[in-house]
């Protein structure tokens, strides 16, 4: 037995080299392996955490589609007091262009008010990138989003004109469940 453990050892101490190579590989390998796996889980989660912290919208309701209807008196506190329903919101949608200098308007523009101020503060939040959410009480504040604001070169505290005419607002209602 001692010979044979003698030549493991010089075999060894010649070619340890050779054979660590392939433990290294391995455990760099393993290793790349271990992070991916890691962040495909954290990667999945994503979505859902964002939906969750957003609280948003699973249902969204525009009665009859008839611009301007509100529907009989008690009809969104009705939807609200439905066992289904964990929040809702409603929103006035209107339907603006951007002005331009020469020409007809043509970016056409869809804005949203909330008359409960519920939407985009208590369900479908908005992620706020630059600036901060409007004031409750202000009026003429609005929130953006991200590609408007560079197509129209708008930063913080400026001034976004919108054109609109004959407007009839779209009452909507946001639900979640």
């Amino acid at each position: 037995m001692r010979p044979l453990w003698l030549g493991l050892r010089a075999g060894l101490r010649l070619r340890w080299r050779v054979l660590a190579a392939p433990a290294v590989l391995v455990g760099v390998i393993g290793g790349v392996v271990l992070t991916a796996a890691a962040g495909a889980r954290r990667t999945d989660t994503a979505y859902p955490r964002l939906l969750r912290w957003a609280n948003a919208a699973q249902v969204e309701i525009s009665p009859a589609g008839v611009p301007g209807w509100n529907g009989p008196a008690g009809y969104y506190a009705a939807l609200a007091r439905l066992p289904q329903v964990a929040s809702l919101a409603t929103a006035v949608q209107y339907n603006m262009v951007l002005p331009v200098r020469h020409g007809l308007p043509v970016a056409a523009v869809q804005a949203m008010a909330s008359p409960d101020r519920a939407l985009g503060v208590s369900t479908d939040r908005v992620k706020i990138l630059q600036g901060r959410m409007s004031s409750r009480g202000a009026v003429g504040q609005a929130v953006i989003d991200p590609r408007l604001a560079a197509v129209e070169h708008l930063r913080p505290g400026d001034t976004l004109h919108l054109l609109g005419s004959g407007l009839t607002p779209r009452r909507a209602s946001t639900i979640c469940g």
